[in-house]
């Protein structure tokens, strides 16, 4: 079989034939040129914030660690992606937690992306879900993620090192 010129099975007529001997090297070009561009195609990222780290909690012992999940990027038409929290919540075997458990999310919406000098990146939200009621739409929360990658130390979120995981600035 030769790679290089497209054949067609079956007994061809005269265009069939005529196609069989056109080399795929200029069938490529031409049927990218006859179709038609996306004119709603949407600019390339010019930077991202992506990953996923545990936190320790901040009261020792008091609160399960945090999983801090983020996908979020900035382009032409401004910051867009995600943030999804869950933990930071007293565990207690056993109970309801009719307020929000570990499990729970707190999903925020990205709302502005400011990258800092630092390998780092300032990411702004507004809370769309949460275990209460009373986060949702509140004022815009921010939270720094540090991509230490070059230095060898462990990445951070808001200055607190993660246990586990890794944060992509870029």
């Amino acid at each position: 079989m030769n790679l290089l010129f497209a054949t067609f099975e079956g007994s061809p007529n005269k265009k069939e034939t005529a196609m069989s001997r056109i080399p795929l090297i200029f069938m490529i070009p031409l049927l990218s040129a006859a179709l038609p561009l996306d004119v709603n195609a949407k600019d390339a990222a010019t930077g991202v914030v992506r990953g996923h780290g545990e936190v320790p909690s901040t009261e020792e012992g008091a609160l399960l660690p945090s999983q801090i999940s983020i996908n979020a990027w900035l382009d032409s038409e401004g910051a867009h992606g995600r943030i999804i929290w869950i933990g930071d919540f007293a565990f207690v075997p056993g109970d309801p937690q009719d307020k929000g458990g570990p499990a729970d999310p707190w999903i925020i919406d990205v709302t502005s992306l400011t990258f800092l000098s630092d390998n780092s990146a300032e990411v702004c939200g507004v809370v769309v879900h949460a275990p209460r009621e009373e986060a949702l739409e509140e004022e815009e929360g921010c939270l720094v993620f540090t991509d230490n990658r070059d230095t060898g130390e462990a990445d951070t979120i808001d200055g607190v090192a993660i246990n586990a995981g890794n944060i992509l600035v870029k």
